[in-house]
């Protein structure tokens, strides 16, 4: 067992498998995640979410953030530095928006106990 793998079981997430460039794991609520090895700022996001956001969150993340990788590679390749840097603003700008979004939603839950 991988020491990602002891990590994940250790908060309880079950069906936990290290694939290499990811891995799967089965959530408290039953969800099955695919936590991304990769650092870029696109998959550390989607990481956080897929472990502590609702199962909502992770929805939207996903198609947000997918979206948004799949935008930048374009502008990559056919657009200009400053096309791929407004998109790098924006993709930051969400992570930080959905990571606020789920700590605020964690507070008030905790809060009301």
């Amino acid at each position: 067992m991988s020491a990602l793998e002891s990590n994940f079981i250790a908060q309880d997430y079950t069906e936990v498998s290290d694939r290499g460039r990811f891995v799967q794991a089965k959530r408290p609520d039953g969800l099955m995640v695919f936590f991304d090895i990769a650092s870029d700022e696109i998959s550390k996001c989607l990481n956080h979410v897929r472990a502590y956001g609702t199962r909502m969150d992770v929805y939207d993340a996903i198609w947000i953030l997918r979206g948004a990788a799949i935008s930048l590679n374009y502008a990559k390749r056919h657009g200009t530095q400053c096309e791929v840097d407004f998109i790098n603003a924006k993709i930051r700008t969400l992570c930080e928006e959905k990571i606020k979004a789920i700590s605020a939603t964690k507070q008030l839950a905790a809060d009301n106990g």
